[in-house]
């Protein structure tokens, strides 16, 4: 049998799988013995590895970190590089996020796409390849991390033990094939102050879960005299965007509730920012003068574009499009202001070109700038050997595609081994689910995955 064959005959199995995995709530959390990124990542990787050695697979746990399932022989290393971590699910979901729902061929659940059902494609399809007989010259190493939404702490402890790959993929994004990944940086804004020199007072607001994800809720607890917050109720209740906001009566004041869609944080005007809902109805308030409405005039004014205009930063090159900045966070409580803003720039472009213009912009608004979790840009020449394997798997299954290697402002692991790109399993034109309620993955799609993955892995260690 072909490697595609045998990767067809376990595809009812793949999905089995892949819905139990699909249960486990595995965003990361407070570090446990053994978990350093939470009780939930653990019990992903130990699913993950009790899979793989099911199948016959070598496996090995890194310290909770990261672990890996390998076959094969030959002094060079192929390395698929997937996560098991997932965003917090968030609201808006018909389906449970944690429960592996197979409904109308959309498996659905908070890492349907990104990106436990790509992860265990390609671990079916390397046992397919396995159980196909094929005599492999490389060995291939499924490498999977439990902090990829967060900071990537897994896979940079794994690689102090650990060689990095020769070669090999992340799926973890597109079909046909990633070659361009914009750079990555969350820049972090803070000021002191609160309070607002007026008759009602905001006492806190929150807003967004991640710098990554397109807040889809935010709130804001508002006090003061029984007068002025029930005219205050009143304003809201006739707000232009009164159908996003919920404004609940509490003893002594105000909650008032922002609804917005979330996206992933690299494509933030594919969602509806509640965090900026909820801001701009405040702004629309005139609430009177002082360090919060000098806040919110800052956060809206300069951190709210999604092109970077605000902070002094829109660019573009060629090679992968706009620059892209999600305001993903933003906390007003008794320490202050805080804000987080996750940006995605131009392959050709050096950090420099991000840090100088927006720290500017935050001087001279008396406004503290930081930032972290920076990953450079990625670029594999389209006509690189690899690049054109992972094309011609594709195509073998896509015969009618004509598309090329496309860019993206994703940040995935290809960035963190050399001669390695992002392979799958979005189609071309497919829905952008990731990050957002009621996440799936389609049968079609996953076997699909499966097949792509196992004819690539097949040329790969031949």
């Amino acid at each position: 049998m072909e490697p595609v064959d045998h990767a067809e005959a376990r595809f009812d199995d793949l999905v089995a799988t892949l819905r139990q995995a699909l249960t486990i709530d595995s965003v990361s959390s407070a570090p446990a013995r053994g978990a350093p990124f939470g009780a939930g990542t653990r019990a992903a990787l130990d699913a993950f590895l009790e899979d793989a050695g099911r199948l016959g697979l070598g496996v090995l746990n890194d310290d909770g970190y990261a672990g890996h399932a390998e076959w094969g022989d030959g002094p060079e290393l192929v390395g698929i590089l997937g996560h098991l971590d997932v965003v917090p699910a968030g609201d808006g979901w018909t389906h449970p996020p944690f429960g592996g729902v197979l409904a109308a061929d959309r498996i659905y659940g908070r890492g349907a796409a990104d990106d436990k059902g790509p992860t265990y494609a390609a671990l079916f399809a390397l046992d397919a390849v396995r159980r196909s007989g094929i005599q492999p010259k490389r060995r291939v190493r499924l490498i999977v991390g439990l902090d990829e939404e967060s900071g990537w702490r897994c896979l940079e402890h794994y690689f102090t033990h650990h060689p990095r790959p020769d070669l090999g993929f992340s799926p973890d994004g597109d079909f046909p094939l990633i070659n361009r990944e914009k750079g990555l940086v969350d820049l972090e804004f803070s000021a002191p102050g609160h309070g607002l020199d007026g008759p009602v007072h905001l006492v806190s607001l929150h807003g967004g879960l991640r710098p990554n994800m397109v807040p889809d809720a935010a709130q804001a607890h508002l006090t003061g005299g029984a007068a002025d917050v029930e005219q205050l109720a009143h304003a809201l209740e006739r707000d232009p965007q009164r159908r996003d906001l919920a404004v609940a009566r509490v003893p002594g004041g105000l909650r008032v509730t922002a609804r917005g869609i979330s996206a992933h944080g690299s494509t933030p005007e594919a969602g509806r920012n509640a965090a900026v809902i909820l801001l701009s109805a405040l702004d629309r308030l005139g609430l009177g003068e002082g360090p919060t409405r000098d806040w919110i005039r800052f956060t809206l004014g300069r951190l709210a574009p999604t092109d970077g205009s605000g902070l002094g930063i829109r660019m573009s090159d060629e090679l992968s499009g706009p620059l892209t900045a999600n305001l993903g966070v933003v906390r007003m409580d008794h320490e202050g202001f805080a804000a987080q803003v996750n940006v995605r720039y131009p392959v050709t472009f050096a950090l420099d070109a991000v840090l100088g213009p927006a720290a500017g912009v935050a001087r001279s608004a008396g406004v503290r700038m930081g930032h972290q979790h920076h990953r450079p840009p990625l670029h594999v020449p389209e006509t690189s050997p690899l690049v054109q394997t992972l094309l011609q798997a594709y195509r073998a299954e896509r015969p009618d595609s004509t598309l090329g290697p496309i860019a993206v402002g994703g940040a995935t692991y290809a960035r963190m081994v050399p001669n390695t790109v992002a392979f799958g399993a979005v189609e071309p034109g497919g829905p952008m689910v990731m990050h957002q309620a009621d996440e799936f993955i389609t049968l079609d799609n996953l076997r699909l995955a499966l097949r792509v993955y196992t004819r690539a892995i097949a040329e790969l260690v031949s």
